[in-house]
């Protein structure tokens, strides 16, 4: 089976929320991933004891079996006037669900638990899925709006529908409507607890929209508490009509509605003054002209509501509606009416006539609070536009009309006559706009203007006119105090708004600010002025006096409408699926309150022809002849928090950090070079996983042993003054000076009388009466104290062993205390007492000693227990303090380990915090118990580290046996291990192992965490102190010692090199000219309106350690490099650069061109520079190059359709010119839909991935370059990645575009089959005459007959997530073909994630099953999976289901590292691992086996990240 885990999580960020009262212990910013929801603290201060997370630190993580799409939040205020907030998250995939999150903390044991409250099913099964406007949306809330509640969630996954779910339950429903409801029955409501306010998913219906494309959508504030729910919707249009803001066809349209709550349904809220159709043309009078309609949601919603003004048979009517009306043949007057039914249709008065230059780039819409008017900012390529809202009737009202005859007035009518409703539309008057309006500006202010119709003429004073408002459902001559005006202002550049957030602080301010920031990563401020003195009514709403666009800076490009948060005092949070998430600070910002206005202000009446509307056209081309294209700056940003993201990570290398295979380095840490971005935020990223050292100095000392430091002061403050440094034969002593620097101090310390010429086992700084260091040093010959001063030394006591006898292993601590082990088998302790050795006790062994340590389990307290290992007998002991009794669990220590310890170490696991003892943890560090508990850890000969949980005996226990449990074991090479206590410089006590694979070890979240260190050849480790909080790390080296400062343990320490606006598409590395050779394309910030000076594609060199640009190519105009690979060609390297050719004019690339470069060496001679290009060749192709690859001194192509092979022709060396060297095509294969991917076999076989036609593995003739197809995958999907996974079992791997992970065989043919195709090829032969198969050009029978043609697909999971290439190299050394787990490859993703794929053995895998069977089984109980972190109450088997279009498959094959890890990591409790143990349900589910068997496997397989 197959292993997944990740070395990366996923580090996209898709949105963030300001959740202030979700959880009950702080204010928390939720961080929304791809899969995963973090609550990262807001709290400034801890407000109880309970919570001690610090700012912007991680407080919970919960995970979701699904991908998360849009995260809402619903705060519901109650009368105690603390507001409890709800989270309502929408998921994809399989089924869109929306998930309602509530938090709490666990009455039992003080954890904070957020588990799912209510899931809802969202299945539309006649429905394709949207593609745009993705998402949830309730009523916005804010600080300057009155706490009136939240009353519906809208949602929208498919075409043309929408889901609104109500947050209050509706009093005019009753409960026989909700059951006689036809689309109930297709919803799955599921919820832990019925009683949670706030969501109704039992009452939630589905509503048609009126465009089947919705663009965006917003939810309008809530201006009264009897105002109806309305939704403002940006959507393509769907009618072919004429009337202004009705069409164009797929022309952006604005609309509104109201949410009938009680009716389920969605009503258009009329705005506006009425429509009118368009006028009859001369043009029009010919009776041939004819159109085929277009059918579409609106026009048939706007049809359905008209009745027809004469009566017609029942045939003709037909023939005008349903599928017999498809391809008839419609007359101008049947167009001009149905025109003019539309126009007075509730449908088209809902929809804003936008002017067509403004509506063309419309792209998204954003709900302003009530105390800015409540209306809608449109968000257009050139301009924004505000929207004012509509009248929105009473709820009552709205219910009362709906069951009551419409009221009669003058000018209210339908088109038969009769008397209109109220809530149909008001006249409302409209002007002409001014000359000036065609130049905007980015200040635009409203102003007053006599009333005019489209032409201009003067109307009568509204005071006379009679009209009746949909807020007024009686007759009333009193007309609305203001009517809809829209206020515009022009961007001087092109841009596309991606995310909106508003930025009020008070309620009383007259200048109300909103962010957005563009696609381009350019954060913007629009400034709003209000009218001072307005009342806010629901029939007379605040209008905005002008507005204003200023610029703050450049950030990463959002993620989507939500990605920005804003968290008061000028601080706003950009998450970024594209480039690093930022938390910033907005500084300088000066409102001004009294903006000045421009004399090109523009305002904006809404055409009411079509007429009018096409006659604005031509004036509405925003920004072209404005003299200033960039907008004045309103500030600046300063970074305070930055979450680096490597996504999306298109494609990687992976070496050692010099050039090497990790897979076969002696232990070096694993670097991954990514191309990670897109728009403005390009990089190359280097990421090692593990701790984070960062080097301080370096000691040219080579071969030291071992490192011992000499400390100054006590305990409690210390600093360190000296070095001794232990060599093979002799001891050096280094002293820090005043200027802090080493100098060797060896004589000084030799002039005491202690033998230097003496390896050292054992030293130890001693703690004195004086805070005067003394050095306790320990040879095979002696024992001395030395007292060190500034510029003196002195001998205090020295100790021989008795004479014959020498000290064969040894260990001291800082309270004096020493443990020898003499020659005769004996062990002995001695203990410095008034500046002597004093001995205290001695045991007489029966084997030689091989290790010893005595280190203290307790700061600050003298040691109780040794340690001890053994050379013959394999096995261990502890003894206790000063008896040296032998106190170790019987059963244990008397078990023989496969190697001898070589190392030996007593250690707590712990940090300064946790110094004090167990009563003063807080709830976080408690619940660590591992943390707290002291270990035994043994570093064996053969490389393997194991370790024991120690159970101390206490004054009131029986026996003073110390318990061993809980064993772990973990190979970490193959060298014998040394073991060091270390500190980090947050305090952290970890363990230091050398060896072959230098690691740091720490208990961790109660499981062992290892983290890879990046030093080759490590010998032993020790912890300097320079001061308060500043502490070091002396790493001994085989040529130098190594200062260094170590960070965070588990650390993704990345480090970041931007491209700038250059995005990088492929990478590959030239280890012998120790570069990188990167190719980038340019990012155009404003789209076509950039200003681009010349070609956008280039080549780029960088160093391979400073990753400085050493030189760069740009490539022809419009050429765009796809890929790059190094070609080894006879004994020469050739860069090899894959391009095609873009055109706006062309939708498919039809030409490219394959390119040669040499990199230069630099020449001292020549005096030419390092790494610098010189072309080589140049091939025209016919089409795209997709992939190039190095095959067997060839080179590999796939260029659209198909796979060719070429051959490097009349190579020359460096100084022959470029010309002499060309390429030639040997072979080609065409039997591709698109070859997306290669990935090469050496040394015959390349792997296609197709765009259609999933895998295909073909043969490439040693001699002839023949192409040759060997196995095909008949599965027909788009697969975006493939690589070979086993070589014996001719396995391999791909990836699809639906985010699904599978692996296809190739099926050995049976002995049966190869007789009956080799008595076929016999007949075939005897036919025709025999020919000798010539082994240079053709295969032989026997390798053509070996497997079927067709491969078969094995193992197939749901991964969720774009991956783009795999790469076969692992991160850590291989272990070996006999290896329980054997990483594989490793894989990117579009999200960030680096992941590995790793086979586990047979008889591990089937246990390994079992417990993920079982701990998903726990997972099905709803509090059990919110105790671990897992909500939304969706199965795990459905969620790694692979589907596609045409197949569905249950997973199989595949092992999950995320449900694995719950059984180590403390996600799950002692009695929940005990469960999995013994089987949840039944005994049949049984493990049979102890558990510290499958804690040491689930460990085994954490080490392949």
């Amino acid at each position: 089976m197959l292993y997944v885990a990740h070395a990366y999580e996923a580090s996209a960020i898709l949105q963030t929320l300001v959740l202030p009262s979700f959880l009950p212990t702080a204010p928390c910013l939720a961080v929304v991933k791809h899969s995963t929801i973090e609550f990262l603290s807001l709290a400034t201060s801890s407000k109880s004891g309970s919570s001690t997370a610090g700012l912007l630190e991680t407080v919970h993580t919960v995970t979701l079996h699904a991908r998360i799409l849009a995260a809402q939040t619903i705060t519901d205020p109650s009368s105690t006037g603390a507001s409890k907030q709800t989270l309502l998250v929408l998921t994809d995939h399989y089924q869109p669900r929306l998930i309602s999150l509530v938090a709490s903390i666990h009455p039992d044991n003080g954890e904070l638990v957020v588990e799912t409250a209510a899931t809802l099913a969202l299945d539309e099964v006649a429905r394709s899925p949207a593609e745009s406007a993705l998402g949830v949306w309730t009523e916005p809330v804010s600080s300057s709006t009155p706490p009136l509640g939240q009353r519906i969630a809208f949602s929208h996954v498919y075409k043309g529908v929408a889901r609104v779910v109500p947050l209050a339950a509706p009093a005019a429903t009753s409960t026989s409507q909700a059951q006689d409801d036809t689309d109930e029955t297709m919803q799955d409501v599921s919820s832990a607890d019925a009683s949670v306010p706030g969501v109704h998913f039992s009452n939630s219906f589905g509503v048609r929209l009126p465009h089947p494309t919705l663009l965006s959508c917003s939810v309008l504030s809530r201006a009264s508490q009897a105002s109806l729910p309305a939704v403002a919707l940006l959507s393509q249009s769907s009618v072919p009509s004429q009337i202004p803001g009705f069409g164009e066809q797929c022309l952006p349209v604005l609309s509104f509605h109201s949410v009938q709550v009680a009716n389920q349904d969605l009503s258009p809220l009329p705005w506006g003054p009425p429509r009118k159709p368009p006028r009859k043309t001369n043009d029009e009078d010919d009776d041939d002209k004819r159109f085929d309609p277009q059918s579409s949601s609106a026009a048939t919603q706007a049809s359905r509501s008209i009745k027809p003004t004469q009566k017609a048979d029942k045939a003709s009517t037909r023939k005008k509606h349903g599928p017999a009306a498809m391809g008839a043949k419609v007359s101008v007057q049947d167009l001009r009416k149905r025109e003019e039914d539309w126009a007075k249709s509730d449908l088209a008065q809902a929809h804003v006539p936008l002017s067509f230059a403004d509506a063309l780039g419309a792209h998204l819409i954003h709900a302003l609070p009530v105390s800015v008017g409540g209306g809608v900012l449109v968000f257009s390529e050139n301009s924004i536009l505000y929207v004012p809202p509509p009248v929105n009737p009473p709820a009552s009202t709205s219910n009362s009309e709906a069951n009551q005859p419409a009221t009669t007035t003058a000018d209210a009518s339908d088109i038969k006559g009769k008397r209109r409703k109220a809530s149909e539309g008001a006249a409302v008057q409209t002007r002409r706009p001014s000359s000036t309006a065609a130049q905007p500006d980015p200040v635009a202010a409203a102003t007053t203007s006599t009333p005019s119709n489209e032409n201009g003429k003067r109307r009568r004073s509204s005071a006379n006119a009679s009209s009746t408002g949909v807020d007024s459902p009686s007759k009333s001559s009193a007309a609305p105090q203001s009517r809809p005006r829209l206020l515009r202002v022009g961007l001087p550049h092109p841009v596309q708004v991606v995310s909106v957030v508003d930025m009020s602080e008070t309620s009383d301010s007259s200048v109300f600010s909103v962010l957005f920031a563009c696609s381009s990563g350019a954060l913007n401020l629009l400034r709003i002025t209000m009218p001072s003195g307005g009342q806010i009514t629901p029939s007379s709403p605040l209008q905005p006096k002008s507005m204003r666009v200023e610029t703050l800076g450049t950030t990463s490009q959002p993620a989507g409408p939500q990605a920005l948060s804003y968290l008061g005092d000028g601080l706003i949070c950009v998450g970024s699926a594209t480039g690093d998430s930022c938390l910033y600070k907005i500084l300088q910002q000066g409102a001004e309150q009294d903006m000045p206005l421009s004399p090109k202000e523009q305002l904006l009446t809404p055409p009411s022809s079509p007429t009018q509307s096409r006659r604005r056209r031509s004036s509405q081309v925003v920004g072209a002849s404005l003299d200033n294209t960039e907008l004045p700056t309103a500030g600046s940003l300063a970074v305070v928090e930055t979450w680096q993201n490597l996504g999306p990570v298109v494609e990687f290398v992976v070496d050692d950090g010099a050039g090497g295979d990790p897979t076969c380095s002696s232990g070096a840490q694993a670097r991954i070079v990514t191309c990670s971005g897109a728009g403005p935020s390009g990089s190359i990223r280097e990421a090692r996983s593990g701790a984070s050292v960062q080097d301080v100095s370096s000691l040219s000392i080579p071969n030291a042993q071992q490192i011992w430091p000499v400390h100054a002061g006590n305990d409690a403050s210390k600093y360190s003054v000296g070095l001794l440094l232990g060599f093979a034969t002799s001891t050096a002593y280094l002293h820090f000076d005043a200027k802090g620097d080493l100098a060797d101090a060896t004589d000084r310390l030799a002039a005491t009388g202690t033998d230097l010429t003496l390896p050292t086992l054992a030293a130890s700084t001693v703690w004195s009466s004086d805070h005067q260091p003394q050095l306790l040093r320990i040879t095979r010959s002696e024992a001395c104290l030395v007292s060190l001063n500034d510029e003196s030394a002195s001998l205090l006591h020295q100790w021989v062993p008795p004479k014959g006898l020498e000290v064969t292993a040894a260990s001291a601590n800082v309270h004096g205390q020493v443990v020898l082990a003499l020659s005769d088998k004996t062990l002995l302790h001695l203990s410095v007492e008034s500046g002597a050795l004093v001995e205290k006790g001695k045991v007489q062994l029966e084997h030689e000693v091989s290790c010893v340590d005595v280190s203290p389990l307790v700061a600050g307290k003298a040691a109780q227990l040794a340690a001890c290992g053994f050379w013959q007998t394999r096995t261990i002991q502890i003894y206790s303090l000063p008896e040296l009794a032998a106190v170790g669990q019987s059963s244990v220590v008397q078990q023989r380990f496969p190697a001898v310890p070589r190392s030996i170490l007593l250690h707590r696991f712990a940090s300064k915090q946790t110094d004090g003892g167990s009563d003063t943890q807080s709830k976080g560090s408690l619940s660590n118990r591992d943390a707290l508990t002291p270990h035994l850890l043994i570093g064996l000969g053969d490389g393997t580290l194991v370790s024991y949980s120690l159970s101390l005996p206490t004054h009131d226990s029986y026996s003073k046996t110390v318990g061993l449990s809980d064993a772990k074991t973990v190979s970490l090479g193959t060298q014998a291990l040394k073991l060091d206590a270390l500190e980090t410089a947050a305090g952290a006590r970890v363990v230091a192992v050398s060896g072959s694979r230098p690691t740091l070890v720490y208990a961790d979240s109660k499981r062992f965490s290892y983290n890879a260190l990046k030093y080759k050849d490590q010998r032993t480790v020790a912890t300097l102190h320079a001061g308060q909080e500043r502490v070091f790390a002396a790493f001994a080296l085989s040529d130098s010692v190594e200062l260094a400062s170590i960070g965070a343990l588990r650390q993704r320490d990345i480090r970041t090199f931007p491209l700038g606006l250059n995005q990088p598409l492929a990478i590959t590395q030239w280890a012998n000219r120790g570069v990188f050779a990167v190719c980038t394309w340019a990012f155009l910030p404003r789209g076509t309106a950039s200003k681009s000076d010349g070609p956008r594609g280039a080549v780029r060199i960088l160093d391979q350690t400073t990753f400085e640009t050493l030189d760069e190519i740009r490539l022809e105009p419009d050429e765009r490099p796809n890929c790059i690979t190094v070609l080894q060609a006879q004994g020469h390297e050739i860069l090899v650069v894959g391009t095609g050719f873009v055109s706006e004019q062309a939708s498919e690339t039809t030409q490219g061109r394959l390119v040669g470069f040499d990199v230069s060496n630099g020449s001292s001679r020549t005096k030419e520079e390092r790494g610098r290009l010189r072309k080589l060749f140049e091939h025209s192709e016919t089409g795209n190059v997709y992939s190039v690859q190095s095959i067997n001194n060839r080179l590999a192509a796939a260029v659209n359709s198909e796979v060719k092979i070429y051959s490097v022709v009349d190579p020359r060396p460096s100084e022959v010119p470029a010309p002499r060297i060309r390429v030639r095509q040997r072979g080609s294969w065409a039997c591709s839909f698109i070859a997306c991917n290669l990935s090469v076999i050496e040394p015959d076989r390349i792997v296609v991935g197709d765009a259609l036609r999933s895998m295909n593995v073909l043969h490439v003739h040693p001699y002839t370059a023949r192409l040759t197809e060997l196995a095909r995958d008949c599965d027909p999907f788009w697969t975006s990645a493939t690589d070979l996974l086993d070589d014996e079992s001719q396995t391999y791997i791909g990836a699809d575009i639906s985010f699904n992970l599978y692996t296809t065989q190739r099926v050995p043919l049976s002995e049966e089959v190869k007789a009956r195709i080799r008595r076929a090829r016999e007949r075939e032969s005897e036919r025709t005459v025999v020919q000798t198969i010539d082994p240079r050009t053709t295969r032989g029978p026997d390798m053509v007959d070996r497997y079927a043609h067709v491969m078969q697909r094995n193992a197939v999971w749901h991964y969720g997530d774009m991956i783009n290439k795999f790469c076969r190299r692992s991160l850590v050394p291989d272990p070996g073909s006999n290896a329980a787990v054997r990483p594989r490859l490793l894989f990117c993703t579009a999200a960030g994630a680096i992941g590995i794929v790793a086979h586990v053995r047979d008889d591990e895998a089937h246990l390994l099953a079992k417990v993920e069977r079982n701990i998903l089984s726990l997972l099905e109980s709803s509090s059990t999976a919110a105790a671990a972190g897992v909500v939304g109450n969706i199965a795990h088997s459905d969620w790694r289901t692979l589907r596609t279009d045409h197949r569905v498959q249950a997973p199989a094959g595949f092992l999950d590292a995320n449900v694995l890890q719950m059984f180590v990591d403390g996600r799950l409790d002692r009695q929940q691992r005990d469960k999995v143990l013994a089987g949840p349900n039944s005994e049949t589910e049984a493990l049979g086996v102890e558990r510290e068997v499958v804690e040491q496997l689930i460990e085994s397989l954490s080490q392949v990240c």
